[in-house]
């Protein structure tokens, strides 16, 4: 089912609209949803009793490989974003997802971490 949609004509710089074709971009949401299930970017391990979470990011250009970690709470989810940032691998795709799950797991928790975990 075509659909009209405005695009940047970059020649004038005005706004004309596109005939798009909502079949073909439905299917292409659809594909992205299969592989978000079948191969995910983002998942979570475990729940250790201490509330943290261990997360595990994969990178579907190099099959195997992962990169785990534990997160301790929105803060130190914060910082792992930044730190992730920096990757070459790590898209935009897998900061959003971590921010999600953080939001999600972390839902009352921004104080720092128990002082027993300073020992360790």
């Amino acid at each position: 089912m075509p659909h009209i949609q405005p695009r940047e004509n970059r020649i004038s710089g005005t706004t004309e609209p596109e005939l798009v074709d909502i079949g073909s971009y439905a299917d292409q949401i659809v594909e992205e949803l299969r592989l978000d299930l079948e191969m995910p970017l983002v998942k979570v391990e475990e729940r250790l009793d201490d509330r943290r979470v261990g997360v595990v990011l994969f990178d579907r250009e190099n099959p195997g490989f992962k990169y785990d970690f534990y997160v301790r709470n929105r803060a130190d989810a914060l910082d792992w974003i930044s730190h992730l940032a920096e990757k070459r691998w790590v898209t935009t795709k897998h900061l959003q997802l971590l921010a999600a799950l953080a939001k999600r797991e972390f839902q009352d928790n921004w104080e720092s971490h128990p002082s027993e975990w300073e020992s360790v």
